[in-house]
């Protein structure tokens, strides 16, 4: 029967790719005819339940190259990597000759690729998975297997008992392929009406509270994921469209507006597979005279690398998104938001970008930032995009991989953030993001390694498009971070916009003298204050050597920072009562330093 088509507004869809499970648990008791049902089905099925028993269980295609593995469940953070294989087969009788060849085959197939390095899986456990209990015989035999061929890990049988308790437990998968759970999951989706059992309003005495729709919203809660072995629907009333927020495992969520009221429901995959085993097709129509450029180069990275795109109202004019339950929609569409492509079995991770000096070899870095990667990406060009920043956040990192081998080509971009987001961070926070964007130049080199460990071998690459950064900020940066680690004060970064020349020039002196060094100054036109009653004696010594007192001072957005005594030290000079000048209220006069020669003034920190 079709479904009318829903009258404008026209709903907003939020797409996104699995990256999670929540768990759920059916409740329908169903018993298999595993003997009768096609092998293809059994499989099917076995595989629907153990990944929902196990919410990171990874199917390998099957082929001739599959290397024994079948249905693999990490027991590490990621794929490839460690597992858990269950061999599934449809064998629901006694074994015979062929069979047993057959799971012969896969056993040692698994065992090659477990001692393969280049295969980056190892098996933990091999499980043969199928709907027969073993039988004393069938015991002896799969473990003499296991000894003649020296299997290097755990082989056990999984027999009817198990996928039986699987059965029970998760009677929706089996009610879904076996019975009619397909039809009765479409047919309660439209028919929830006398669920709501709300209040109708004709009691006066009874107004109706937020407390009596408690137990309504939760029936029809219970009542859409009765039947769907594959998704979970959630649901939100609100006043405006909720904002999007990505949850593990969400798949998409569909709003639409009527009479102030706007209904959203989340489709949240049971297991990660769930969009292989129920595709989700989407089809849109876009109108390319509509965008704007930023708009095109989103699409176009979405279909070459599979990156978030936003599809505004009149960008897609049309389209058919083929969500379960019902929940499709096939007319006008106001717009799309399209996730991030990615894959469960391709999580993120740190990695070290490092920046080298020319040459050939390994070397120590000149530079580096930890970057923390987000699951790559892939279009349905080919595309293959990794992004990631490091942990203060103010670099973003990309790699953008296109084609294929042998012609492939890897472009490394770097993006530090805009030198507003700097003000008020910890120095130390930004001083790497300012020395990596520094050292981002030919004929420097980029390397990569794991975060706690050695440069990887092979993995250089050639800089580009180095990131306009003056090399003044970078010095005044330093000369700030080794102010604050030698005088103990928490500097934070200052809005650079408003730094001139006798500010860079005062953090950079300060930080030399910290450091034990010392910093020229003219000697012509410097003051020194003495008592009335001592300017003749000093106006009429003869040109020596003077050690005098001379105040550091340096003020950072506002704040004083706190520094050491140091002192000014003049060569041969005398001191001049300069014309007009008279005693302060403190009975001080001024007297000019008058050098002899060209030799200038030096400051030190007072020992």
């Amino acid at each position: 029967m079709g479904r009318p088509v829903p009258s404008p507004p026209a709903p907003t869809y939020l797409v996104h790719p699995l990256d999670g499970l929540l768990d759920w648990h059916g409740e329908v008791m169903s018993s298999v005819p595993w003997v009768t049902t096609a092998p293809e089905l059994v499989e099917k099925i076995v595989a629907v339940m153990l990944s929902r028993e196990n919410e990171r269980a990874h199917r390998i295609r099957a082929s001739k190259g599959d290397g024994g593995l079948d249905i693999v469940v990490p027991t590490g953070p990621k794929l490839p990597g460690p597992v858990t294989d269950y061999q599934v087969k449809y064998f629901a009788t006694n074994l015979s000759g062929n069979q047993k060849a057959q799971i012969e085959h896969s056993l040692l197939s698994a065992r090659d690729t477990h001692l393969d390095p280049a295969s980056g899986f190892t098996i933990d456990l091999w499980l043969l998975t199928l709907p027969l209990d073993q039988t004393r015989e069938q015991s002896e035999w799969l473990a003499s297997l296991a000894t003649t061929h020296e299997i290097p890990f755990p082989v056990e049988w999984r027999g009817l008992s198990f996928l039986d308790g699987l059965a029970a437990k998760y009677g929706d998968v089996v009610d879904y392929y076996l019975s009619d759970g397909r039809v009765r999951l479409e047919s309660s989706i439209k028919d929830l009406r006398g669920l709501v059992g709300l209040p109708d309003g004709s009691d006066p005495g009874h107004l109706l509270l937020p407390a009596d729709v408690y137990e309504p919203l939760s029936n029809l809660f219970l009542a859409l994921n009765r039947d769907d072995p594959h998704y979970r629907y959630e649901y939100e009333l609100t006043a405006m469209p909720p904002p999007p927020v990505f949850r593990p495992g969400l798949v998409a969520s569909a709003s639409r507006t009527e009479g102030g009221v706007c209904i959203t429901v989340h489709i949240i995959a049971r297991y990660e597979l769930a969009t292989v085993d129920v595709p989700v097709p989407i089809s849109i129509q876009i109108d390319p005279s509509t965008m704007d450029e930023t708009t095109k180069e989103a699409l176009d990275n979405f279909l070459k690398y599979g990156s978030p795109v936003e599809l505004s109202d009149g960008v897609v004019s049309h389209g058919e998104i083929g969500l379960p339950a019902g929940l499709g929609w096939a007319g006008p569409i106001a717009g799309v938001r399209i996730g991030a492509a990615t894959s469960p079995t391709m999580p993120g991770g740190n990695v070290r970008w490092c920046i080298l000096p020319p040459g050939q070899g390994l070397a120590a870095p000149i530079a580096e930032v930890l970057i923390h990667g987000d699951p790559p990406t892939s279009g349905p060009a080919g595309g293959t995009r990794v992004t990631g920043q490091d942990g203060s956040g103010l670099v973003r990192a990309q790699i953008l991989i296109d084609g294929a081998p042998p012609n492939v080509t890897t472009t490394f971009s770097f993006t530090p953030a805009d030198p507003t987001e700097f003000v008020g961070l910890p120095v130390q926070q930004v001083l790497p993001v300012l020395r990596f964007a520094a050292a981002w130049h030919e004929p420097n080199r980029l390397m990569f390694a794991p975060e706690h460990g050695p440069l990887i071998v092979d993995t250089e690459q050639p800089i580009s498009t180095p990131p306009e950064l003056r090399q003044w900020v970078l010095r005044y940066s330093e000369g700030l971070a080794l102010i604050s680690e030698r005088t103990g004060t928490p500097i934070g970064m200052p809005d650079l916009t408003n730094v001139n020349a006798d500010d860079y020039n005062t953090v950079r002196a300060i930080a030399e003298l910290l450091q034990g060094g010392s910093v020229a100054v003219p000697a012509a036109g410097q003051v020194l204050m003495v008592a009335a009653e001592e300017v003749e004696r000093y106006e009429a010594q003869a040109p020596v050597a003077r050690t005098y007192p001379y105040p550091l001072m340096l003020t950072i957005a506002g704040a004083s920072v706190p520094l050491p005594e140091a002192e000014l030290r003049l060569p041969e000079a005398r001191l001049v009562r300069a014309t007009g000048a008279v005693a302060d209220e403190h009975g001080q006069v001024p007297l000019t330093i008058v050098p002899v020669g060209d030799s200038p003034a030096i400051v030190v920190l007072a020992p």
